[in-house]
């Protein structure tokens, strides 16, 4: 899997599912989440609308940039979220919204 496919069909699946949606627009943030490395891209997650695009978003809530490799990872398994933090692989401006993010996420 890849930062691409999670962005472009994984999450957007997410929304359309009942469960997950309720769950997602619960926190009610705007994520703007920033891949580097290989699948250097940009992309908005909107937890308050139910939507997930490419691109910059006018006003994020919470800011995330991190390698492509490690957003991989850590979609399949929340729990690297801390040590990734801690090793300094990925910077946020919001952790407090990001950890609700974290909690969602695989």
């Amino acid at each position: 899997m890849s930062a691409t496919t999670i962005f472009n069909e994984t999450i957007p699946a997410r929304f359309n599912d009942s469960d997950d949606r309720e769950t997602m627009l619960e926190i009610g943030a705007v994520f703007q989440i920033n891949i580097t490395g290989d699948e250097n891209g940009s992309w908005y997650l909107d937890l308050k609308d139910g939507a997930c695009a490419a691109g910059q978003h006018d006003d994020p809530d919470c800011t995330i940039t991190m390698d492509g490799g490690d957003f991989v990872n850590l979609y399949a398994d929340s729990n690297l979220g801390m040590s990734l933090f801690t090793e300094g692989k990925i910077d946020v401006d919001n952790p407090m919204l990001a950890l609700q993010l974290m909690q969602i996420m695989g």
